[in-house]
């Protein structure tokens, strides 16, 4: 999942303006019929000529935020997390950029525009053309319109023309004399998706960092939550101050087009696991000329926690400890609190038929139905879809398999059935006998007892797994630990990285 950096982010973001709506909204699902609008609207996109190297097929998306100081001033960078603004979306093929006609927008969240209430606001459109990015309209590459402010009053005509005219340009970061960028083809993801596909790493350097003793510095993977790339990870860091000054710490980017890969083997988004360990990690340990295998630890937060588990038993020769932070479900017996294995469990609601929620910020809920519809429309590239894009087995459409059915929530078992080999518990039950002398001493997980996504449930069932194997691990839920890092494990990890430097 989404780690917030510090809890009081949440609050921040909680406090941000949303269109009112009921209580339970939904959204238009693909193939529903759209509400209608009323007469007084319009809504047309178009591209502007040259902006189509060739025609588009895909999705493209019209945003709309209230026009307050608080929003961004391009509605396509608005916050999609927390109280996610009005999102319209129609699927084109072949489409050359002329006029479409959004008044009956094929796809809405979290609903029509029709149903927007008095107010200012603006919209931008927006179609997405990075192959490997998971936002659509953040991604270089990504085309965009000028946002319009336009105001909806009742009883009045409104509406507005969205010109998608200009490319989205992502500046590469800048170097620093500790701060480095790797970027290679990956020769495996490359012919899994039969096209060049870049792996790429931030590297910090240790504050005395000397070429000549390189092979004496331990050697941090560090893996970013769901959101972060290589990028966020690295700037993640600075939270630490100077805790990491003395090992070299390596961020890798675990993000593609359908979300976060946490670097496991997927049907759908290829081996990414395999490619990290054959082919990036070695990469950079010879540019930089580091000691590899005997030195090297991982640590992640949220959907990084899981990674760094799931490296740590897939390769256990090739990691000296593992510090996870919040990991998503590591138990799918405790799936944010679903039974993936029960006949009648229900992603959207509970047992006794309320509705069940994905996650919780003080008295705010965010609710399965409305988080699934959302992203939805938005397609490929957030959490839930994430989830089915690695575990799924891979669909006749060469898509990944849904693990429930959108419109009622139900389980599909047999796809269920096949995230079995994903399971963190499972996996450690079945390949015990040969995981238990490589992981003594290895590995430490830490839940917050008060996870805004309802993690901490798997967490406990890990540890209970874990105990009646007789394993050394240090797997603990803290009571009243929100989404975030556990301080006194992080003092404990840098102790350890520290006490392995050979100075």
């Amino acid at each position: 999942m989404r780690p917030p950096s510090l809890p009081i982010v949440f609050a921040m973001l909680l406090a941000l303006p949303a269109c009112k709506r009921s209580e339970t909204p939904t959204a238009q699902q693909p193939g529903d019929a759209a509400a209608p609008a009323p007469e007084n609207l319009t809504i047309e996109v178009r591209v502007a000529d040259g902006i189509l190297a060739e025609p588009y097929t895909g999705r493209v998306y019209v945003q709309i935020t209230p026009a307050t100081d608080e929003q961004p001033p391009e509605p396509r960078l608005a916050n999609r997390w927390v109280h996610p603004p009005m999102i319209l979306a129609e699927d084109v093929e072949d489409w050359t950029g002329s006029t479409l006609d959004f008044h009956d927008a094929e796809l809405s969240f979290p609903g029509p525009a029709s149903e927007l209430e008095p107010g200012e606001y603006r919209a931008q459109a927006f179609i997405r053309l990075n192959r490997f990015s998971a936002d659509p309209g953040w991604g270089d590459g990504d085309a965009v319109s000028p946002p319009v402010t336009f105001s909806c009053e009742e009883g009045q005509e409104f509406g507005f023309d969205l010109v998608i005219d200009r490319e989205v340009s992502v500046p590469p970061p800048e170097e620093t004399e500790r701060i480095k960028w790797f970027e290679q083809r990956s020769e495996l993801l490359s012919d899994f998706h039969g096209f060049d596909y870049p792996m790429q790493a931030g590297i910090k350097l240790p504050a005395d960092w000397d070429p000549d003793r390189s092979g004496d510095y331990p050697v941090l993977v560090f893996i970013g939550g769901f959101s972060d790339d290589h990028i966020g990870s690295i700037r993640q860091l600075e939270k630490f101050g100077e805790l990491l000054d003395k090992v070299v710490v390596i961020s890798p980017n675990g993000r593609n087009f359908r979300g976060h890969s946490v670097f496991a083997d997927s049907d759908s988004i290829g081996p990414w696991g395999t490619a990290l360990m054959t082919e990036l990690l070695p990469a950079i340990d010879r540019r930089f000329g580091l000691a590899g295998d005997s030195k090297r630890f991982v640590t992640g937060i949220s959907s990084g926690g899981w990674a760094s588990i799931w490296l740590q038993i897939q390769w256990p020769d090739s990691f000296q400890h593992a510090w996870s932070y919040v990991p998503d479900p590591v138990d799918f017996t405790d799936f944010q609190q679903i039974d993936l294995y029960r006949e009648g469990d229900n992603f959207f609601t509970q047992r006794d038929g309320s509705r069940r929620p994905v996650g919780r910020f003080g008295e705010q809920r965010l609710w399965y139905d409305d988080f699934v519809h959302h992203e939805d429309v938005l397609g490929p590239g957030m959490q839930i879809h994430s989830f089915e894009a690695t575990f799924s087995p891979r669909g006749d459409d060469g898509k990944p398999m849904p693990l429930f059915d959108r419109e009622s929530g139900e389980i599909d078992m047999a796809v269920a059935d096949a995230f079995k080999r994903f399971d963190v518990s499972l996996y450690l039950k079945q390949h015990w006998t040969e995981l238990a002398p490589k992981l003594e001493g290895k590995l430490t997980v830490k839940a917050g007892g008060q996870d805004n996504f309802y993690l901490e449930g798997a967490v406990g069932r890990l540890r209970e797994t874990m105990a009646e194997l007789g394993s050394d691990a240090d797997i603990e839920v803290v009571e009243g630990l929100p989404h975030t890092f556990h301080p006194p494990t992080v003092m404990e990890m840098v102790k350890t990285l520290n006490e392995t430097r050979e100075d």
